[in-house]
This record gives C-alpha cells, sequence and structure tokens, in this order.
C-alpha cells in the first residue's frame, strides 16, 4: 500500500512539475513591446511606433526620396531624404522618422 501511495504522488508531482504555462506576447521584432521569450506569437497584443514603417520605393532623381509605408495606417507617403539616407537604406527595409510623428 505504501509503494502504490509512493508511486501515485510520484507522478501527480511530476505532473505538477512538468506543467509549464504558456505565454504569449507580440512576436514582431519591429513592435514596441516585442517579447522575444514568448512561446507562441499574439500579434495582436502589438503596439508600433506610428512615425516608423516599411520603405516601398525611392527615388533619386531630381531629389532623393523614400516612399515609406505607414505600419499603423498604412498609407504611404514619398519624403525629401539627405544623400546619406537615402544611400543607406532600401526597399523592404523598416524605417523610422523622428519629425514625423504619423501620416
Amino acid at each position: 500500500m505504501k509503494h502504490l501511495l509512493f508511486f501515485i504522488l510520484t507522478i501527480i508531482s511530476i505532473n505538477f512539475i512538468s506543467c509549464k504555462k504558456e505565454v504569449g506576447g507580440c512576436m514582431d521584432p519591429v513592435a514596441l513591446n516585442y517579447a522575444p521569450d514568448a512561446d507562441f506569437s499574439d500579434n495582436s497584443l502589438c503596439s508600433y511606433d506610428c512615425s516608423c514603417g516599411y520603405i516601398t520605393d525611392d527615388n533619386n532623381y531630381p531629389n532623393y526620396t523614400l516612399s515609406v509605408k505607414n505600419i499603423c495606417s498604412g498609407n504611404t507617403q514619398t519624403f525629401y531624404v539627405t544623400y546619406d539616407v537615402w544611400f543607406n537604406n532600401y526597399v523592404g527595409d523598416y524605417f523610422c522618422f523622428s519629425n514625423v510623428s504619423s501620416w
């Protein structure tokens, strides 16, 4: 009887020890609240900097411009930038503006 009780208690304790609660979180690396340790993605929890987006087009004539699709609104706007900014960023890159709040 003692062996049976010991066996049952062992099984119960193993179940409690091995039960790890899964944690959901934002797994989008560009989000402000990115949670790299989350066990599963719940991107409905993600929050973004609305002055950022993805570059959809770049142009160097007659001025240097980047067209960026806003990550919050989905709107695309073209911005004039310096040569250095234009040269060091590519279509598909994530890009933030420090002097623009949202568009």
